[in-house]
């Protein structure tokens, strides 16, 4: 049987490699690439990062990717937003200015000073709330008390109903995984850092 190809966006967005690094070390075949012409016969997408969403979107629009990645979720494929990668899955985002999204998500990215008057970044382990934990395909086989890395100033508000878990950073909820008709997924933490947690994370996407 042949391995999981795995097609990694190189859009100019920082954080990019140590996922890429993560996932060398698993058991795919990974393509990295800021051209969609090399992600012929892509199983799964990777769309990470850390940076501003309407950076990223730019970036995503001006090297076609955001067509490209359209088109794979219409072809029933899979993808895997992480950080800034989850946040630009939504609608809208807010940063620096109002930005549309690839808008796979209904929802907005907003601000977590502006919104909750918190401090930011939201920066450190966290662990994940409990509701809908064990329903998340990407949460299989993973202990409810695991902590993850994070690290972001906005956070995604889904407006419709798909599956997510939040965490919660002192008094405000925030969204923390998401997924959509078993097709779409999204962290705002970095698996890539979580330890052991975070890996089997990105284990549980390839097989998926």
């Amino acid at each position: 049987m042949s391995r999981v190809k795995i097609g990694l966006i190189d859009y100019g967005i920082g954080n990019i490699k140590s996922v890429y690094s993560s996932f060398k070390n698993l058991d795919c075949e990974i393509v990295f690439s800021s051209n969609p012409k090399d992600f012929y016969e892509i199983d799964k997408i990777l769309l990470v990062g850390v940076g501003a969403f309407n950076n990223g979107m730019r970036n995503l629009q001006k090297l076609g990717f955001d067509d490209y990645i359209k088109n794979h979720i219409e072809k029933g494929k899979h993808i895997f937003g992480i950080c800034l990668g989850m946040q630009i899955l939504f609608s809208l985002g807010y940063e620096n200015y109002k930005t549309e999204g690839l808008d796979l998500i209904n929802g907005k990215v907003v601000s977590i000073k502006e919104n909750a008057n918190l401090r930011v970044p939201h920066i450190g382990w966290n662990n994940l709330d409990l509701k809908n934990f064990d329903k998340m395909l990407l949460l299989k086989n993973i202990d409810i008390d695991s902590n993850f890395y994070f690290v972001h100033s906005f956070y995604s508000i889904p407006k419709n109903d798909i599956e997510y878990v939040t965490t919660t950073y002192e008094h405000l909820p925030m969204c923390a995984v998401i997924e959509k008709d078993e097709q779409i997924f999204g962290t705002q933490f970095h698996p890539e850092k979580s330890q052991n947690a975070g890996i089997k994370i990105l284990k549980n996407f390839l097989i998926i």
